[in-house]
């Protein structure tokens, strides 16, 4: 696990390429786009495509952490990591906006990337690595 730093814009993209460039090649980069805690920060538009980019020439999948997203009514919001094309996995929770006790939550992703994760056991199994919430869904 490897960390990049955080400022008013969101995650430091630049800091990224840079450990990019210098050889590292994750499978994965995890990153809350909007209102990420414990910063607030909210990942600006340039960074986005820059992100996705990335993630194009370095070959790997962001994993974008998009609970915050329905609790954003501002006019200024811009569309979610989620649009950006096929390498993003989008995960949110009803745990933000419905009830912090529901830990129930959704992925959005490109089709062929749904069916490999629907292919896996553990999703057959309800929906939940918890058994009481795979015999519940």
């Amino acid at each position: 696990v490897r960390t990049v730093g955080v400022d008013a814009d969101g995650m430091r993209v630049e800091a990224l390429e840079a450990a990019l460039v210098d050889g590292l090649r994750p499978a994965v980069v995890y990153v809350v786009p909007r209102h990420g805690n414990p910063s607030g920060a909210t990942l600006s538009a340039d960074r986005r495509r820059r992100l996705i980019e990335l993630a194009d020439l370095y070959d790997f999948r962001v994993v974008a952490d998009e609970v915050y997203e329905l609790l954003d009514w501002s006019a200024s919001r811009g569309p979610r990591l989620a649009s950006y094309g096929d390498r993003v996995v989008s995960i949110s929770s009803f745990s933000k906006i419905l009830s912090p006790g529901l830990r129930l939550g959704w992925i959005e992703a490109a089709p062929a990337l749904i069916d490999a994760f629907a292919a896996r056991g553990y999703i057959r199994s309800g929906g939940g690595l918890v058994p009481f919430h795979a015999d519940i869904a």
